[in-house]
């Protein structure tokens, strides 16, 4: 090894172990930096045992990190052993490259993890290079994140939900480990046949230990867990439950507006707000609204009282007090003579027990929902995906930690 201070500083500036910076090369448009290794021992390629017996050397080329925004070459000098192991002659492997290709593995990390919050256009054209081989690198590089077995052990408690792949009605069930918030399973569709392949992957054991499973009161996903997982008890998120009575109350607001003479159409301009927000949230104009229709809006004013009762259900301590809760609250509202508050009472009896297991299980899928929007996010970047395989991936990739991406 050469005794200069500069090759030294370089050498310790590349940190590849086991290799020394013998030669620098500066040129307009990109760096070169020759490199030798410290011992006379390749690694066998296919056995991966050491050999000192060398059958021939050629350079090779590798991009690695850019260096002062120029583009940096490693030119390190690949053998060929002869291994006593496999009795023949083969290629070394290098611990910072691949066998094939012409970038270093860490220069391919970066990548990866830059095409993670960017367009792969953007990403080639950062780096200069051509989108497909961005899209090859990035594939390559998320086959690792792929759900095995070790993924699927020791689950307990689930949330499930779907979301968009792309416009119209195409859609994914993603499947997350409620006590880590790790994404499991990803299946195309959410009809019920379609989560067959993950009782199928979990096998019968992992079934019976599911304890718990959030979910919305979906009619697919009802019937799959309850086949699927049979020891399982089915908790509806109490934010969906909760939406589907401000549906209600919306539908009742509507109704009154059709039959509402036409001096007062302009009164209900800020009416939907004014019901569905909290008062305290609620503007000068949404609040002299509300004031309105509870006094001049009798129906109106019977369901906005039901409102606040209605979200004290989930907050009783004890399972007994949910379900006297739960009773009176539906005696109370089908005293309301509406189509649309019978048919929402009608629902919650028929959904008691999920609603009521909350209690058993405090689970909601509020932290998925929030993960969702981070889906959305990726799946606009991207305008939308046609191949599933490629968006199941990607949506491991956002549920794995920054540090352990490419451990």
């Amino acid at each position: 090894m050469t005794s200069n201070p500069m090759y030294h500083e370089l050498t310790k500036a590349v940190n590849i172990p086991g290799f020394f910076v013998t030669k620098f090369e500066s040129y307009p448009d990109r760096i070169r930096l020759y490199i030798q290794r410290r011992s006379h021992v390749a690694r066998c390629s296919r056995c991966g045992r050491y050999s000192g017996e060398f059958y021939d050397s050629k350079n090779r080329v590798l991009r690695d990190h850019d260096w002062a925004n120029k583009p940096c070459y490693l030119v390190v000098p690949r053998v060929r052993v002869y291994c006593r192991y496999c009795w023949a002659v083969r290629v070394e492997k290098l611990p910072f490259a691949s066998i094939s290709g012409t970038f270093t593995t860490r220069f391919i990390d970066s990548l990866v993890e830059q095409a993670r919050y960017t367009t792969r256009a953007d990403v080639a054209f950062y780096y200069g290079i051509s989108e497909d081989t961005v899209g090859r690198l990035e594939w390559q590089a998320l086959q690792k994140l792929k759900p095995n077995q070790s993924r699927l052990k020791g689950l307990k408690q689930l949330r499930c939900d779907e979301i968009a792949k792309r416009k119209g009605h195409n859609y994914v069930t993603v499947i997350v480990d409620a006590l880590t918030s790790r994404v499991v399973w990803v299946a195309d569709g959410r009809r019920q046949q379609d989560l067959n392949g993950f009782f199928k992957a979990l096998g019968a054991r992992g079934c019976r230990e599911i304890e718990a499973v959030c979910i919305d009161m979906s009619r697919s996903y009802i019937p799959a867990f309850k086949k699927g997982c049979p020891n399982a008890k089915i908790v509806f998120d109490r934010f969906h439950v909760v939406k589907h009575f401000h549906e209600t109350m919306n539908a009742i607001r509507k109704s009154d507006i059709l039959k509402s003479p036409e001096s007062e159409k302009a009164k209900w301009r800020y009416s939907r707000h004014a019901l569905g927000k909290n008062r305290v949230d609620l503007t000068t104009k949404q609040k002299e609204t509300l004031d309105w229709m509870l006094k001049e809006k009798p129906m109106i004013a019977m369901v906005y009282q039901l409102k606040s009762r209605f979200s004290r259900i989930w907050d009783v301590p004890t399972l007994r007090g949910a379900k006297i809760s739960l009773t009176r609250w539906i005696q109370r509202a089908n005293q309301i003579q509406h189509p649309a508050i019978k048919a929402f009472c009608k629902t919650l009896e028929r959904h008691r027990a999920g609603i009521l297991n909350y209690h058993l299980f405090p689970l909601t899928n509020g932290p998925q929902e929030g993960f969702n929007n981070k889906l959305n996010v990726v799946r606009r970047r991207a305008y939308g995906y046609r191949n599933v395989e490629w968006y199941s991936l990607k949506i491991f990739q956002a549920s794995t930690p920054k540090s352990s991406i490419h451990s």
